[in-house]
């Protein structure tokens, strides 16, 4: 159990800034927005100050290939505010591919076997140096999780003010298991991925890369695929309230279409995509994210093929199975893009990023 110490959390100056506002702006809101906006910051306020710690910023990537894997690369910088033995953390399948597999499935010993499979790689870490370079803490892989992949990170933390925890998840074709049914949920109609604010953060930036590949069965799909971003409650349904554009998450996204090398910006063609315009410098520093995401990910899960788990010393991937979707990992010829920054975000909402899905009677490549 932790031992709880004297909180060394301090509201920074944006976090503070933001809450002004929201005073300020509160008595010229209607009277819906104001109170749900209220509550996020009465609850906001108290778990800053009691939770065990804080995240100074969170940084997650999502890159879907072109056969359907989806991948996840998840780096927390953490500020600790109790002696603490560990940092346990959990992160779930996507709840409508979990709550229609139970609805659908009759005999599920197999069945079970298979979701199991469906993972290709998780993997849990805890740095206190230099990240990626310097050996982790203490690193885990859940071999046991059917829809959640879960770790304790047990280590001495004692003493240790900041922390960096990374989450590497990838699963097989999450998407076609998605549109192999029926489309009677409008929410069907669109893929997603998401994060939950589920700890004080103060800045969260999420980048999602699709390759285009994915719609190669499905001309009409892929001309008008775009990605767009929504905010959702804890019900996740869509977050009604209006927020001021000054603490909104901001969002910058388009298309690549590639005829040649990616990497010449002359043979580049970019559209604006997105709930709203934007600068096209955003836009370009979405896209130069984007990149670097990829090739960062490309190399985390290079680096983890012969390595071993720190928790109980077997490989952490299977050496064939990464041979299988290592290929898929590069920089996609065509491919949607797009970046969600949000400073100081709101506790329990999740911010969340979608692009249409493939229509009933299309496949997925290959």
């Amino acid at each position: 159990m932790a031992e709880k110490v004297q909180v060394n959390f301090k509201v920074d100056q944006h976090l503070s800034d933001t809450l002004s506002r929201l005073v300020h702006w509160m008595p010229s809101a209607g009277k819906d927005r104001s109170n749900v906006l209220r509550y996020l910051l009465r609850r906001a306020a108290f778990l800053a100050f009691e939770s065990p710690y804080t995240l100074a910023e969170h940084r997650v990537f999502f890159y879907v290939a072109g056969n359907g894997d989806e991948f996840r690369l998840s780096i927390e910088r953490i500020a600790i505010n109790v002696d603490l033995r560990g940092l346990p953390k959990a992160l779930r399948m996507d709840s409508r591919k979990v709550d229609r597999f139970l609805r659908h499935q009759k005999d599920t010993g197999e069945q079970l076997s298979k979701v199991r499979d469906d993972w290709l790689v998780n993997h849990f870490g805890l740095w206190d140096r230099e990240y990626p370079d310097s050996p982790p803490l203490v690193s885990e892989v859940d071999r046991v999780g059917v829809f959640a992949k879960s770790a304790s990170l047990a280590a001495p933390l004692p003493g240790r003010s900041s922390l960096i925890r990374e989450i590497i998840l990838g699963v097989r074709q999450p998407v076609a298991e998605r549109s192999a049914l029926v489309a009677d949920d409008p929410e069907d109609l669109k893929e997603r991925v998401g994060v939950v604010i589920t700890a004080p953060t103060q800045r969260l930036e999420i980048v999602v890369v699709v390759d285009l590949d994915l719609f190669a069965t499905d001309g009409m799909v892929r001309r008008g695929a775009a990605l767009d971003f929504q905010l959702r409650d804890l019900e996740r349904l869509p977050f009604a309230v209006g927020i001021p554009d000054d603490i909104a998450p901001s969002w910058a996204g388009g298309k690549v279409r590639v005829e040649g090398d990616d990497k010449d910006p002359r043979r580049a063609r970019r559209r604006r995509a997105g709930p709203s315009a934007y600068k096209a410098k955003e836009e370009a520093e979405a896209l130069e994210r984007a990149k670097e995401s990829i090739d960062f990910l490309q190399a985390r899960l290079r680096s983890l093929v012969g390595a071993s788990s720190i928790a109980d010393g077997l490989p952490v991937v299977d050496s064939a199975s990464a041979a299988a979707y290592l290929p898929q990992l590069h920089r996609p010829r065509e491919y949607l893009f797009g970046r969600l920054v949000w400073d100081s975000p709101f506790l329990g909402v999740e911010a969340c990023v979608s692009w249409p899905r493939l229509r009933a009677g299309f496949q997925l490549p290959g």
